[in-house]
């Protein structure tokens, strides 16, 4: 009797511990099935991007030294950051990181005539942004070229949208890329001239699509003279190089139309 209450102990020991053992191996098979899908729930099928915050409709950029298809590793509204392989000379690079973005439009914009003015006005912000260092910068309108619209539309739309004027002149200034290595999409700069109070796109006018509409902060306009301006950028003013080397373009555009 004594050995059959033992082999029964046994028998009862090993049925609880592969009992545990089950338990065991079925929950850690519901927290890795949610983990996966936790990670992989951010990921966009349709685009391959590893994560995806949001879709990105902008165009995407290839060259003659690309080799192969990129890979997505993430993207956003504004955005899509891919790895390239790339040719460089005898070599390529198979880690060259791309940022594809938004084409942008900066603009210096006259402001409508005063009596008072012996010189010709503009219009700037003064304002701060997340990568300014919480410093005050002077700035000039711009924003970026929504999908499907050329730049010079989405320059009078800025300049409307931010400045409630109408210009009858908009001169191209060139068209420049943000980073020659890394992309960070192309910027058209803008001298625009002979403006007059007009109508504005209303807030909020359809402006929830847009991809530029989240990416708002506070900002003052103000005017200032064309001496102050030149001396503005020479003391650098402009915090951002796209915002000076617009200025200073405009600048040198000017100096050729008042000869």
């Amino acid at each position: 009797m004594g050995s059959d209450d033992g082999s029964k102990a046994m028998i009862w020991r090993e049925y609880k511990l592969n009992h545990v053992a089950m338990v065991g191996c079925f929950v850690l098979g519901v927290f890795v099935s949610n983990l996966y899908s936790t990670i992989t729930s951010s990921r966009n099928p349709s685009t391959k991007c590893d994560i995806s915050l949001g879709h990105y409709g902008g165009t995407e950029y290839r060259s003659s030294s690309t080799r192969g298809t990129p890979k997505c590793l993430i993207e956003s509204k504004f955005m899509k950051v891919q790895q390239h392989a790339v040719q460089v000379e005898d070599s390529i690079i198979p880690d060259w990181l791309f940022m594809d973005y938004h084409d942008q439009i900066n603009v210096l914009v006259q402001a409508p005539h005063k009596e008072s003015w012996t010189e010709p006005h503009f219009y700037v912000f003064e304002q701060t942004k997340y990568a300014l260092e919480d410093r005050l910068s002077l700035a000039v309108v711009g924003g970026i070229v929504e999908p499907n619209e050329n730049p010079e539309t989405a320059a009078r739309r800025e300049v409307s949208e931010e400045m409630h004027v109408i210009c009858d002149k908009f001169h191209l200034l060139g068209r420049f890329r943000a980073d020659v290595n890394r992309g960070a999409g192309w910027t058209f700069t803008y001298l625009a001239l002979d403006c007059k109070p007009g109508v504005f796109i209303e807030e909020g006018s359809g402006k929830e699509n847009e991809v530029g509409a989240p990416d708002t902060e506070h900002q003052d306009l103000t005017t200032i003279g064309l001496t102050d301006l030149q001396s503005a950028v020479l003391e650098g003013k402009f915090l951002e190089i796209k915002w000076t080397a617009t200025v200073a373009m405009s600048l040198l555009h000017l100096s050729k139309l008042l000869d």
